[in-house]
């Protein structure tokens, strides 16, 4: 429920959501139901608190700001 909860949050306020599309790192513009972008870069090679928080969904305001933060991800 948390995590349909984010996504609906996320489409009101916000313009993107870093997330897990079938076991990988993807982005989705906030009230998609696909992602934009799926990475190749499984979270389970993540560590465990990064996996959680993906899992749970992480909003972000912009497009720079999600291309910062998948960069920590995809170094």
């Amino acid at each position: 429920m948390a995590k349909k909860f984010r996504i609906l949050y996320c489409s009101l306020f916000l313009s993107f959501l870093l997330g897990v599309h079938e076991g990988r790192l993807a982005l989705w513009r906030a009230g998609d139901a696909k992602p934009i972008q799926v990475f190749p870069v499984p979270v389970s090679m993540l560590p465990e608190l990064d996996q959680q928080a993906l899992e749970a969904g992480i909003p972000v305001e912009s497009f720079r700001q999600a291309m910062e933060a998948l960069q920590d991800y995809l170094s």
